[in-house]
């Protein structure tokens, strides 16, 4: 004799919680976004560097030869407004400096800066890109922090 069972399933509107998995399914994005960012940091940082008293040679990272702040106080800011991370060098605020140095170094531009008698001095600087190579060398641990989020 075969045996007879009955299954009964009711189902309801909030059965999954959307609201629930999606508020978490956000932290967690947040999250990684996060640690991505660091990453970057982390990497960037190790690319600045205070050996050898001579300029950086053209397409290498700068060389690091003034106290913090410097362009090894690199900040990373996550927006979950726009879902987005933004990871760069502090703005040098300075009398002398141009506040633009750092995106000018990262790309090769022109500053003003001040002279020590004063006067405004138009510079050239030599690309010396360190912020986009540390973003592409940590592209490959991105996919496994966004995996499973949930």
């Amino acid at each position: 004799m075969a045996a007879s069972f009955a299954l009964t399933i009711k189902a309801t509107a909030d059965f999954f919680e959307a609201d629930k998995i999606l508020e978490k399914a956000g932290k967690e994005k947040a999250r990684a976004r996060k640690k991505a960012g660091a990453f970057v940091r982390r990497t960037a940082r190790q690319k600045l560097s205070r050996k050898g008293k001579t300029p950086a040679k053209r397409g290498a990272p700068p060389r690091l030869r003034s106290p913090e702040p410097n362009l090894k106080t690199i900040y990373f800011v996550d927006d979950p407004t726009t879902d987005s991370l933004v990871v760069g060098p502090v703005l040098l605020r300075s009398s002398d400096t141009d506040p633009a140095v750092p995106g000018a170094l990262e790309e090769g531009e022109t500053i003003r800066t001040k002279s020590r008698g004063g006067r405004v001095v138009i510079r050239r600087l030599k690309p010396h890109p360190f912020m986009g190579p540390s973003l592409d060398d940590n592209v490959s641990k991105y996919p496994d922090l966004f995996k499973d989020l949930i």
